[in-house]
C-alpha cells in the first residue's frame, strides 16, 4: 500500500486549491474547523488567516470586560449554532455602543428601585391639607395622593368635650381610637394617694390613644384640658386599612415612634432640668407643635392651659410656676395675657430651655 503524502508537500492543483479555498472560507464565515491548510495554499489565496491563540494565552471575559468597561451581567451567553455566534457578536457590539454612550462620569443606569422612587416622588402631595390628622401625618412623613384619598376616606364621629373631662379612662377596653380637631388633650396617671401626674400634650392632629388599637387595655387616662373637638375611629376600620395598605401602616407606626420620642424628652425634663428651664422647654415644645399645624404665627398662641395643668405636666406646684412664669417675663422672653402667649425672645427662650426640636420629626421644626 503506497504511502500517502503529506499535504504539505502535495502539489496544487487548480481543482484542489479552489476546494481548500470553500473550505477556508465556510470555516471562517461559520466557525467550523473543517480543515487546516498550508501556509503555501492560503497565501495563494491573497489572505492569511490568522490561527487562533491558544487557550491559556487567550485574554479572558473578565479582563476583556474591565477593559472595555462592561458589567458582567452584560455577557452575551454563547450559543452552539452559527446565528446564535452572530447574535452573540451582535449583542456584544450593542454593549461595547452603550457603554461608550455612557455619561463621562461612569453613572449607570438607574435601578427600577429608584425609578419607583422617583415615581413615588412625583405623586407626593405638597400642598398642605386643611384636614387636621392629614397635616399632622404631612409633617412627620411623605403621604401620596393615594394615600391622601385613603385617609380621608376614613369615617369620624365627632364629638365636643368640656376643659377637664375625660374621654377615656385607664382600664377601659376602647374599640375607637380619636384624632385631637381642636382644643388641648392630655395624657394623665394618678398615684395612690390620688396625685395627677401629666405625662404628655396632644395639640391638634394627634392620635393620643393610636397604640390603643393594639392594646386591649388602656394603661392612662386621656382628658380634655380645654374645650377639645374630637373625631373617633373605629378601630375595625383601621386595622382593615392598614392590612390593605402597608403605607398607611407605615405613616401610623412613625406617629407612634414620635409619641414615644416624646415621652422620652418628658422623662428628661422632669427628671434632670430645673424649673426654670423646664418650663421654657415646654413652652417651645407647645409653639413648635402648634405652629406645624397652622394654629400659631409669629411666636404668637393662644394656649388655654392653666397654671395646675403646667405643674402637673413639670412635676411643680402652682406657686412654683407661678415664679417661673414671673422670672420669664422679666427677663424678656415671653408676654402672657390670659390665654394670650407670646414668644418675645424666640432664640432667648430656646436657649433657657435647652430646646433641641430634632426628637419631634417634623420637617418645619427646624426652620421655625
Amino acid at each position: 500500500m503506497q504511502a500517502r503524502t503529506p499535504l504539505r508537500n502535495q502539489r496544487m492543483s487548480g481543482t484542489n486549491i479552489e476546494r481548500r479555498r470553500y473550505l477556508s472560507l465556510r470555516s471562517w464565515l461559520f466557525g467550523t474547523n473543517l480543515c487546516r491548510l498550508p501556509r503555501a495554499a492560503t497565501s495563494c489565496m491573497g489572505f492569511w488567516k490568522k490561527p487562533a491563540l491558544p487557550r491559556h494565552k487567550r485574554e479572558s471575559w473578565s479582563l476583556y470586560s474591565a477593559r472595555i468597561g462592561l458589567r458582567s451581567s452584560e455577557r452575551p451567553k454563547p450559543s452552539p449554532t452559527s446565528r446564535g455566534r452572530r447574535d452573540c457578536a451582535r449583542k456584544t457590539f450593542q454593549a461595547r455602543a452603550w457603554q461608550q454612550s455612557r455619561p463621562p462620569n461612569g453613572t449607570l443606569a438607574p435601578d427600577p428601585g429608584s425609578v419607583r422612587n422617583s415615581t413615588r416622588s412625583s405623586n407626593l402631595a405638597h400642598v398642605l391639607s386643611p384636614n387636621v390628622l392629614i397635616r399632622k401625618l404631612q409633617n412627620i412623613s411623605d403621604l401620596t395622593q393615594s394615600d391622601i384619598a385613603i385617609l380621608e376616606g376614613i369615617p369620624l364621629s365627632k364629638r365636643d368635650y368640656h376643659a377637664n373631662e375625660d374621654i377615656v379612662r385607664e382600664g377601659d377596653r376602647p374599640t375607637h381610637s380619636f384624632v385631637v380637631l381642636e382644643g388641648l388633650v392630655g395624657s394623665t396617671k394618678l398615684t395612690g394617694d390620688g396625685k395627677r401626674q401629666i405625662t404628655s400634650f396632644f395639640v391638634p392632629g394627634d392620635i393620643p390613644d393610636l397604640h390603643g388599637m393594639h392594646l386591649s387595655v388602656l394603661d392612662c387616662t386621656f382628658s380634655s384640658l380645654a374645650r377639645a373637638s374630637l373625631g373617633f375611629m373605629r378601630h375595625d376600620a383601621m386595622r382593615a386599612i392598614c392590612e390593605r395598605h402597608a403605607s398607611i401602616a407605615a405613616i401610623f407606626w412613625r406617629s407612634t415612634l414620635i409619641d414615644a420620642a416624646i415621652y422620652r424628652e418628658w422623662v428628661t425634663n422632669v427628671g434632670r432640668r430645673d424649673a426654670y428651664t423646664r418650663m421654657a422647654h415646654i413652652l417651645c415644645e407647645l409653639i413648635v407643635r402648634l405652629h406645624s399645624m397652622g394654629v400659631i404665627k409669629d411666636h404668637v398662641a393662644n394656649l388655654p392651659v392653666t397654671q395646675a395643668a403646667l405643674a402637673d405636666a413639670l412635676g411643680l406646684s402652682t406657686v412654683h410656676v407661678n415664679r417661673v412664669l414671673q422670672e420669664l417675663r422679666r427677663n424678656g422672653l415671653i408676654f402672657t395675657e390670659g390665654t394670650r402667649f407670646h414668644a418675645v425672645d424666640w432664640d432667648g427662650l430656646v436657649r433657657a430651655g435647652d430646646f433641641d426640636a430634632t426628637y419631634l420629626h417634623q420637617r418645619t421644626a427646624t426652620t421655625f
